[in-house]
């Protein structure tokens, strides 16, 4: 996963982050609370204009962030300023108010 964010911070393409990010989920590098990098790969494909990709990866960290107990922790950025935009937390947000109301 630290491969990946080291990519997303120099800009690299946002399909090989993608990558690196579901290969990090298949090894069980989750991150923090067990949903950091689902989200993280959400906002990736979205980035990428892969929505249905990025909602699918949103939605799965939803709901492990919601087993975890950790709402707000799911609407943090994780140090990707340059990256994070007022419509990838809108999107984390609607997903979020959707798993928790479920």
């Amino acid at each position: 996963m630290n491969e990946a964010k080291a990519l997303l911070e120099r800009n690299g393409p946002l399909s090989e982050a993608a990558l690196m990010l579901e290969a990090a989920i298949q090894r069980g590098e989750v991150g923090e609370g067990g949903f950091e990098t689902w989200v993280l790969l959400g906002e990736t494909w979205n980035m990428d204009e892969r929505e249905e990709l990025g909602m699918r990866a949103l939605i799965e960290g939803a709901k492990r962030a919601k087993a975890a107990g950790s709402y707000a922790g799911m609407l943090v950025s994780y140090g990707f300023v340059s990256h994070t935009n007022i419509i990838s937390l809108t999107l984390k947000s609607l997903v979020a108010y959707y798993i928790i109301h479920q």
